[in-house]
């Protein structure tokens, strides 16, 4: 690894460096840059997208609710926080709220699958009725800002 191209990762409170990150480069043909490991990313994510788009609302809504169950572990919402106090410099009471506000955003997200399942109107107008489909739209990305990773990257489904 050569890390002259890489950013370190570390904890404000000490400098102590936790990890090295790729640092964002246009060169095409090493797979460790940003770019590569992006398009690796979006091409599995298009590869995904026909057997999800098709995938049931109330089986996307379990899988949810999984995930939410997973984060309401103890153990697992400790080690989110310990790592966003050490990447963030948050202390450990902050961190936790930041986790905690991220699974609240996950169980509001179990709670759609109705809204999800779109719209009908008779009548809407003379001889006029409207159906809408609510569907998955593809591949997209979110960006969560460093001071609350724990709750905003949860926003982004």
């Amino acid at each position: 690894m050569k890390f002259s191209d890489n950013i370190e990762c570390s904890d404000p409170s000490t400098n102590k460096v936790l990890s090295y990150i790729p640092e964002s480069s246009s060169k095409q043909d090493d797979a460790s840059t940003t770019p590569s490991s992006l398009e690796q990313a979006i091409a599995a994510a298009k590869g995904a997208y026909p057997s999800w788009s098709s995938t049931p609302v109330q089986t996307r809504q379990r899988l949810l609710l999984e995930y939410a169950h997973f984060l309401h572990k103890k153990e697992v919402r400790e080690e989110i926080a310990y790592w966003i106090t050490l990447e963030n410099g948050k202390t450990m009471a902050d961190a936790m709220g930041d986790v905690w506000r991220g699974l609240e955003v996950v169980e509001a997200a179990t709670r759609v699958g109705n809204d999800m399942m779109g719209d009908s109107l008779q009548n809407l107008s003379s001889g006029l009725d409207t159906i809408s489909y609510r569907v998955p739209l593809g591949v997209c990305a979110g960006i969560a800002p460093f001071n609350f990773p724990g709750e905003l990257i949860e926003r982004k489904h």
